[in-house]
């Protein structure tokens, strides 16, 4: 079903119905934006000392601290390890450079056996 707007124009039955609800056009979505990670300026996590996270928690002594720490300290009690932090960053960087290897390996393996097989192709056995 399709409707007029209030300058005339056809407009969808939704956009219609929330235009008379609301007394206005809906948004369309090129002006929504993405949530980028929550940055405070001067804001340092009082654990880790990161700068950005997408949510900033207090403990119960009323520290400001990244969200993951936030967590942590809820779940245990507990302020979150560093060495917990530097071991995840490791294993992320680890686990991308590994994908990052096995591809090239897997492009050169290809290239190689393309290569072979049309070797192959050529060959003409007398």
């Amino acid at each position: 079903m399709w409707r007029r707007d209030s300058e005339g124009r056809c407009i969808c039955n939704a956009c219609g119905l929330y235009e008379r609800a609301n007394n206005g056009q809906k948004r369309s979505l090129r002006q929504t934006r993405g949530k980028a990670p929550y940055k405070r300026p001067n804001q340092v996590c009082s654990n880790c000392s990161t700068r950005s996270t997408t949510m900033w928690r207090k403990t119960e002594n009323g520290e400001e601290v990244c969200n993951a720490c936030g967590l942590y300290y809820k779940l245990y009690q507990k302020h979150r390890p560093l060495e917990l932090k530097r071991w995840l960053d490791d294993f992320f960087r680890m686990k991308f450079l590994q994908f990052k290897r096995s591809y090239k390996l897997l492009q050169i393996i290809l290239k190689n056996e393309l290569v072979v097989f049309l070797i192959n192709l050529t060959y003409i056995p007398l």
